[in-house]
């Protein structure tokens, strides 16, 4: 019998990938302000992506990360590695 295909992995989550599209990008931090605001209520899987600082909230600090990352500012964080 020929051997089963199986589902291909799924791809790991990247702490700062808000919107789950495999990116780290401004608009990652705009839906983290957007939330932290009330203007949209984030899910589950977007505070665990978004959640950079690991308090279990998204905050503005969380999205001030995110953008300093992404003009090459060092943080202590692991912005844009997989998530374990």
């Amino acid at each position: 019998e020929a051997p089963k295909p199986t589902d291909p992995p799924t791809p790991a989550e990247i702490l700062g990938d808000v919107d789950g599209d495999g990116r780290v990008t401004s608009t990652d931090a705009v839906l983290i302000q957007r939330a932290d605001a009330g203007i949209i209520t984030a899910t589950a899987d977007m505070i665990r992506r978004g959640d950079v600082d690991g308090d279990g909230r998204l905050t503005i600090f969380d999205a001030t990360l995110i953008q300093r990352f992404l003009v090459s500012i060092t943080v202590p964080y692991n912005i844009n590695q997989p998530i374990v």
